[in-house]
């Protein structure tokens, strides 16, 4: 676990948070939308991954700039460091291109274009991009949808992608989605919770608002479900998750849920 929260929780480094999440790819998330995921478990840039070998030891950055802002309908983000030679590692060059543009009553679409390259020779590259749509055709209607490649020079090549779509109104809580993940998808300025996968989620519940009953303000019961397999069809995790919980007027509230999960352990 701590090797999966530590690139999260260290310290925070103002130069590369700042306006961050301009260059932000990947699992997103809606907000008051359930989707089973989020940037934590997949994303394409990850400004740690800069200046920071893989235990948290820090690189030294020889110098770089960014550049956010917009230029007419998009908004575009622009990044490139240089890092010295240390920890084992290779001095390395960091170069980061991102665009989004948004169609009133439709959503945006965007793309990002991210290239690591050792500096010694050795031919050390890994090249990541990706495309994304994230439509809001509906006042309650949400899909969010990538399609994204890794070339590495030592790896090869390989894909990954999602869809998402949600529904959410005064009643109605719904959402289904699916995500691949190829088993060499590595993207080395990025952070990827789990390769060589294939996940399905899904949600469904209800907002029930009871105007008869003064002190409950709401009852929300629902359940979600997550299925994941390797790329062969084996089961590696499946969640089934089902709740209700009941909200008070004075504020507080009570909840009952049950779990049900299993977790494969080669």
């Amino acid at each position: 676990l701590g090797k999966i929260l530590k690139p999260f929780v260290d310290k925070r480094r103002d130069f590369f948070t700042e306006n961050s999440g301009v260059f932000s790819f990947g699992d997103i998330t809606e907000r008051n939308y359930r989707s089973g995921s989020s940037l934590s478990d997949f994303t394409l840039f990850h400004s740690r991954r800069i200046g920071l070998d893989a235990a948290g030891h820090e690189i030294p950055i020889l110098g770089g700039g960014r550049l956010t802002g917009r230029a007419g309908a998009f908004e575009i983000g622009a990044l490139s460091m240089t890092t010295r030679a240390a920890e084992g590692l290779p001095g390395e060059s960091f170069s980061v291109l991102r665009a989004k543009r948004t169609v009133e009553g439709v959503g945006d679409f965007g793309a990002i274009a991210i290239n690591r390259q050792a500096m010694d020779g050795s031919g050390g590259q890994n090249r990541t991009y990706g495309f994304e749509a994230n439509l809001a055709p509906h006042r309650y209607l949400r899909i969010n949808s990538y399609l994204a490649g890794v070339d590495d020079a030592s790896t090869g090549s390989d894909w990954a992608g999602r869809i998402w779509a949600g529904w959410r109104d005064t009643f109605w809580n719904v959402s289904a989605g699916t995500k691949r993940v190829g088993e060499d998808f590595n993207p080395k300025v990025g952070f990827v919770r789990r390769r060589g996968v294939q996940q399905s989620y899904a949600t469904a519940g209800v907002h029930i608002q009871p105007s008869s009953v003064r002190w409950l303000t709401e009852v929300n019961p629902f359940a979600d479900i997550e299925y994941v397999t390797d790329l062969d069809g084996r089961l590696l995790t499946r969640s089934f998750d089902a709740s209700v919980e009941m909200d008070y007027s004075s504020g507080g509230g009570v909840g009952l849920q049950v779990q049900d999960e299993f977790e494969r352990l080669d």
